[in-house]
């Protein structure tokens, strides 16, 4: 990647279940986009560890070695805070990615769970973990190579905020905002003018959860020890709505392998909407939020939202009407994050508004996350 121009900016998501990040210029251009599994883990040393894959970072810093990403041996950070070194290193290994020489400024913007944002000693305890040293230089090195930057500037903007969706409702409304992540739900509430009314996070109701629900309940009701739940892709259970690896199996045995369920989709369902009922839709009704009264409009976001969409229609099925996925949900933090930062540093309102529309555009593209993935381009940043 060639150097960073001054007024680039660097935005990273960094995720209970998956670290996304962009990369802007000051006038909107989307230079890139990057995702990996939020996962890492201390290692003694990387010679046993191999891998192909360009979502998986090899980091070493202050005499310590790292595997951060894809195909890490490790469970997902378990923490409520994302004021952790899990969470730093992860954003750390996002900008060495893309960074293309030593001693770069960085212009950094990072995300910060609802209820951790809500005190500013927070916002600070976070800030200095992540710029590290005082003067914000960070060296390491990522997959063999040697790398640095400055954080020149460091800004944090609270999770769930979903901008760009909201400004593109037709009507303006009152608004239920539900931020489906990994570890928390963030949620938030809008009035007509885009004011903030409430907002809270639920911990431990996200989707790093929902797979261990998922696993505990399969224990019980496999009638064969012979297969290895672990084998399982939860991801791409959820989205499909059965479990393909265990389908194969009743296929292959010709028998039911499971008690108590006539196929997987029958599981799956079940224990997918009772989560949402349990972890989400009560939680909420608690904190005064009703989301199957009719009235508000709900927005869902977050990349578990677009993994639960058909189950969350099916528990709200009798407020259709007021509800939508966000289409961008999965970058919507990020999107978010840049919005905010470019209406903080540019004053002139018309030149805001212009790159605003140009991220519209791009992340509107049907191939967006091909079209602009650093991390799988044909040249690829980390070699």
């Amino acid at each position: 990647m060639t150097r960073l121009s001054k007024d680039d900016f660097i935005v990273v998501d960094p995720g209970k279940h998956e670290v996304k990040g962009m990369v802007f210029s000051k006038t909107g251009t989307v230079k890139g986009v990057f995702s990996y599994p939020s996962k890492s883990k201390k290692v003694r040393g990387f010679n046993n560890n191999e891998t192909s894959s360009s979502k998986q970072f090899r980091l070493e810093m202050s005499n310590k070695k790292y595997l951060v990403g894809e195909g890490v041996p490790a469970e997902y950070n378990a923490d409520i805070t994302k004021t952790n070194d899990h969470h730093k290193l992860c954003v750390y290994a996002s900008v060495a990615s893309v960074v293309g020489n030593k001693d770069e400024l960085v212009n950094l913007v990072i995300g910060s769970p609802t209820n951790d944002f809500e005190l500013e000693e927070n916002v600070e305890r976070y800030k200095n973990l992540i710029r590290g040293k005082s003067d914000g230089q960070v060296e390491m090195s990522l997959n063999g190579d040697d790398k640095s930057f400055v954080i020149n500037s460091l800004s944090v903007f609270p999770e769930g905020m979903a901008v760009l969706p909201r400004a593109m409702k037709k009507s303006p409304s009152k608004v239920h905002v539900v931020d489906i992540g990994g570890q928390n739900v963030n949620y938030r509430l809008y009035d007509d003018k885009g004011n903030t009314i409430n907002y809270f996070s639920l911990d431990y109701a996200g989707m790093n959860k929902l797979e261990q629900k998922l696993k505990t309940e399969l224990r019980f009701a496999m009638t064969s020890h012979a297969f290895d739940i672990e084998s399982i892709d939860w991801n791409r259970a959820i989205t499909d709505g059965k479990v393909v690896e265990i389908e194969d199996l009743m296929d292959e045995d010709d028998e039911n392998v499971m008690s108590g369920y006539d196929n997987t989709e029958e599981f799956v369902m079940e224990n997918v909407e009772s989560f949402i009922e349990e972890e989400i839709l009560t939680p909420l009704v608690q904190k005064g939020v009703y989301l199957q009264q009719k009235g508000h409009s709900i927005l869902f976001t977050g990349g578990g939202s677009l993994r639960l969409e058909n189950y969350l229609k099916e528990v709200l099925s009798n407020n259709l009407d007021n509800m939508e996925v966000s289409q961008t949900a999965k970058w919507d933090n990020c999107i978010s994050y840049a919005m905010r930062y470019l209406s903080s540093v540019e004053k002139d309102k018309s030149a805001v508004t212009k790159a605003v529309v140009k991220i519209i555009k791009a992340t509107k593209e049907p191939d967006f996350e091909e079209n602009y993935n650093f991390l799988e381009a044909e040249e690829a940043i980390i070699g």
